[in-house]
């Protein structure tokens, strides 16, 4: 009785409780595993977040050596303070999502189809993120593993469509709508709308209603255009990149991924610091001193909760994203002219 007294005080503690809950269907399946074996159990979530990250520490150790690197480079990733404070101590999912991709990713240069292919599904139905990187893999996996892939998401997800009848997707129109926390490019891009006379968030005129979610022409809902379109255009950029690589492709397949997540980062309207660890176990494959910076500087985010009523200091993104995206940019640019275009994909690092 008393577990179960604990267990509504922690649901009346749950945030947005009226909205439903945009988890994939595989998550929310080890959620229930864990609470069904020991009910309101934060200790049993941790035992399957931890169990999750040493899969993915294997991982990494794996394809270091796979990639004729030092295996002791997994530090980068297991001593991340950004690491240890999301996943270890806060117990964000996300490290599931990312542990599965990687383990896909082993999976496929293994030459395991099948398995790889249901760990990409897997992944994907933890966290949306890896439905992109999967087009990198396709020719690993061949078109057999990506029909798997395909029809295990289908079948994972089916059933939670008729969940909250007649509004099974209201949660993630609702967080498509309204959800912008801790963006670089969306908030920039969103004061520059407003600048220029486009109205601010859900006072332009509506365009259209999902889920009983009204979207308006704004400034915000113009920033999510450019930032998609901004993906986009990179996503189709790394694809034809890879296409062209002959040698090194294997590597080509992961640091194509690891764009591709950054750059899904970089134009979503949410990118809270467990966001940025999806980042981590790339960097110790492609160390980058900007990563490495924001990496640290997303700690920042924390001041929202700092004053009353809460919000974020004016200061707080400058500090955060500028400094980042100097160095990024330094970073692209001594990368063109130290590397040639036949040997970037075969540096280390």
């Amino acid at each position: 009785m008393e577990t179960y007294k604990h267990g509504w005080t922690i649901l009346h503690d749950v945030n947005n409780a009226e909205i439903n809950t945009i988890y994939p269907p595989f998550v929310q399946l080890l959620f229930s595993a864990s609470s069904f074996c020991f009910p309101f159990s934060l200790y049993a979530w941790r035992v399957v977040i931890l169990a999750f990250d040493l899969v993915l520490i294997l991982c990494l150790i794996w394809l270091l050596q796979y990639f004729q690197r030092d295996p002791a480079f997994v530090i980068v990733y297991a001593w991340s303070p950004l690491i240890l404070k999301e996943y270890i101590n806060t117990l964000h999912f996300d490290g599931a999502a990312i542990s599965l991709l990687f383990l896909a990713i082993v999976l496929s240069l293994r030459s395991r189809i099948v398995p790889s292919a249901l760990v990409f599904a897997f992944s994907i139905q933890t966290k949306l993120i890896p439905a992109f990187p999967l087009f990198f893999w396709i020719k690993k996996l061949s078109w057999k593993g990506f029909v798997i892939t395909f029809v295990t998401c289908v079948l994972l997800f089916f059933p939670f469509l008729f969940t909250s009848a007649p509004h099974g997707l209201s949660g993630m129109a609702v967080f498509s709508n309204m959800w912008e926390s801790n963006s670089s490019l969306i908030a920039f891009s969103e004061n520059i709308y407003e600048s220029i006379g486009l109205p601010s968030w859900g006072e332009g005129p509506i365009l259209f209603t999902l889920s009983g979610t009204d979207f308006s022409f704004d400034a915000f809902f113009a920033a999510k255009i450019t930032g998609f379109l901004i993906f986009i255009l990179v996503f189709i950029y790394l694809l034809i990149t890879l296409s062209r690589t002959k040698e090194g492709v294997d590597e080509m397949r992961l640091r194509c991924t690891f764009v591709c997540i950054a750059v899904i980062l970089l134009c979503s309207p949410v990118c809270n610091p467990w966001y940025i660890a999806w980042i981590i176990p790339f960097l110790c494959f492609f160390p980058r001193i900007s990563w490495f910076y924001l990496s640290i500087s997303c700690f920042i985010y924390y001041t929202f909760f700092i004053p009353n009523p809460k919000g974020y200091p004016p200061w707080s993104r400058a500090l955060e994203y500028i400094p980042f995206y100097v160095l990024w940019c330094w970073e692209l640019g001594w990368w063109k002219q130290k590397y040639s275009p036949k040997t970037m994909e075969d540096c280390n690092g």
